[in-house]
């Protein structure tokens, strides 16, 4: 059964090179080197009209639909005409559709061409109600696409055949709304061989002899986590030092100017200078707050700033505060803002001292390279298809 190769639909919202992009392609090409076909199935919603246009991505076959008009009023990701368009492609058979997160543009043409494949997964990666979303709701727009997130986490994992998440507590959501199978799915990397740390400084003008902690990425609730750290230790050594990326300059507001003085701001990197920007810094900041939406996820930075050679100072929240801890060479900062702090002045102490601890990559790559992780997928793919023909 493992010789089998398999047709593979991939249903996603948008092809924009963000958030859970970096999930579904990276899968993709995973799935592909072990030969079997993904086509994937897209959006792009600045082009609010045109037809449907094709292109090839890093091997991967991306059919990308435009979005509409009056996105202003129902939003981009569960625009209803959006997703009816997108429901009427003649989409081909295949072994496996397989929807990724819980909005409409995606979900209605997965849910309706259903007895177009074999096997109908659908991969959770968020939690979004009673998470990502909040209560409040200051549009329209946010109003209509948290009704239909809502109603899609709650039938989807049911309607699947099979569910993939990214952590176990998705999982036992799953469970819980009656999936019928459920397959935990990290978030990976792809093993490189690293470059020159003083290059990747000069790079992105980063100062070559400072001690630097870096925390990168969109979602920083916690970033207050890491001025405060910071705070505590300025006057200890001038050459600590902390990088920032990924997050709008807003971030910044408000801070005063001593802390801001030791801080580099790099803005929007892309994905190749991210890379750099993990190879260059020290150590990897990954505060996460002890709430149900940290408890979801697996943030893709675990995997980028230890493929760069640096070790994560982490909070053990969620599934990446378990698989974080079984890697010996991370600093664990417990699950609180106290114990975060505490372990940011131990992970100083290292830093001056010279004595941080290397990366076992063989280990690694056991854990969290993206061919495992397709691997995996593959698997599991293989075992409900093989259920379910017989």
């Amino acid at each position: 059964m493992g010789e089998k190769k398999l047709s593979i639909n991939f249903f996603v919202q948008f092809v924009y090179r963000q958030g859970t992009y970096f999930r579904f392609h990276n899968i993709a090409i995973g799935l592909q080197q072990l030969g079997h076909t993904v086509t994937v199935w897209g959006c792009d919603f600045s082009r609010q009209s045109g037809g449907i246009t094709e292109e090839n991505r890093d091997g991967v076959k991306y059919v990308i639909s435009p979005g509409n008009k009056l996105q202003s009023i129902f939003g981009q990701t569960s625009h209803p005409f959006t997703a009816y368009k997108r429901g009427g492609i003649k989409y081909p058979h295949a072994d496996v559709n397989h929807l990724f997160q819980p909005l409409l543009s995606g979900a209605w043409p997965w849910l309706k061409n259903r007895k177009n494949a074999g096997l109908n997964v659908y991969d959770w990666d968020d939690l979004w109600t009673g998470g990502l979303y909040t209560s409040k709701t200051n549009s329209f727009a946010e109003s209509w696409s948290k009704f239909w997130v809502k109603n899609i986490e709650n039938i989807f994992p049911y309607k699947a055949d099979l569910v993939t998440v990214c952590s176990d507590f998705l999982k036992n959501k799953a469970l819980g709304l009656n999936a019928k199978n459920v397959e935990v799915v990290y978030n990976g990397y792809w093993p490189v061989e690293l470059p020159d740390k003083k290059q990747a400084r000069l790079g992105l003008g980063l100062k070559p002899e400072a001690k630097y902690f870096g925390f990168m990425g969109r979602t920083h609730a916690e970033i207050d986590w890491c001025y405060d750290g910071m705070r505590n230790i300025l006057k200890q050594n001038d050459s600590i030092r902390l990088a920032i990326c990924g997050s709008g300059a807003y971030i910044l507001d408000n801070i005063e100017q001593d802390l801001k003085d030791r801080i580099d701001y790099l803005g929007m990197l892309s994905p190749e200078k991210a890379d750099g920007f993990a190879r260059a810094i020290d150590i990897g900041l990954l505060p996460l707050e002890d709430d149900q939406f940290n408890r979801s996820r697996f943030p893709i930075k675990l995997a980028n700033y230890q493929a760069m050679g640096t070790i994560v100072l982490y909070s053990e929240i969620g599934q990446s505060g378990i698989v974080a801890k079984s890697l010996p060479w991370n600093i664990n900062a417990g699950n609180t803002k106290e114990s975060w702090l505490i372990a940011f002045n131990y992970a100083t102490k290292l830093l001056l001292d010279t004595e941080l601890p290397q990366i076992n990559f063989v280990d690694l790559e056991k854990e969290l390279s993206w061919v495992n992780i397709a691997k995996k997928l593959e698997q599991a793919y293989l075992k409900q298809l093989n259920t379910y023909q017989n």
